[in-house]
């Protein structure tokens, strides 16, 4: 017998997002690594404690912005397009598929609101965590991009006889 998909919408849904993300993820990782608390500490005086509406909570900013970092999103509509979509970076930015992703045009307030040397100075924060964690060590790393002409010429190759005849390129 034929089956047939029936489409009813649910009135209540208890879906856990993690469950759907991979225990290799990169986001699984990273989050294990992450503890934004000091966050609140140092964007607490941007904001007023009695006036207006209540803000996009700072954590979920840098963990967008994180989204952004590790996976080129270059565009702050595209970032929030993508966590819209996207299960791991819901799960990772801990908003649930009920809520509403922010709008783009608030994480560039909150990015010009905070400056670049609080944002700075959020980073370094997070690579000493990361640092006390034993994650690197800190010390530099220096590679060799020295640029070494070849001793090659295209009139020099040779073209070779497959080993396989039913060996095919794609």
């Amino acid at each position: 017998m034929q089956g047939k998909q029936t489409h009813q919408r649910e009135l209540f849904s208890t879906i856990d997002l993690e469950s759907f993300i991979p225990k290799d993820h990169l986001l699984r990782k990273v989050d294990k690594l992450l503890d934004l608390e000091f966050l609140y500490g140092l964007t607490e005086e941007l904001y007023c404690v009695d006036n207006g509406r209540t803000s996009i909570d700072p954590v979920l900013f840098f963990r967008m912005q994180l989204i952004s970092y590790l996976f080129g999103i270059e565009s702050d509509r595209q970032l929030c397009r993508d966590v819209h979509l996207n299960l791991a970076y819901r799960w990772f930015c801990r908003i649930p598929l009920y809520q509403s992703v922010p709008h783009h045009s608030s994480l560039t307030r909150i990015r010009d609101r905070m400056g670049e040397s609080r944002y700075q100075q959020i980073f370094k924060l997070m690579l000493l965590q990361w640092q006390k964690q034993g994650r690197f060590t800190g010390k530099q790393i220096v590679v060799d991009a020295t640029l070494v002409k070849a001793n090659a010429s295209m009139d020099s190759l040779v073209k070779r006889e497959n080993a396989d005849p039913n060996a095919r390129v794609f």
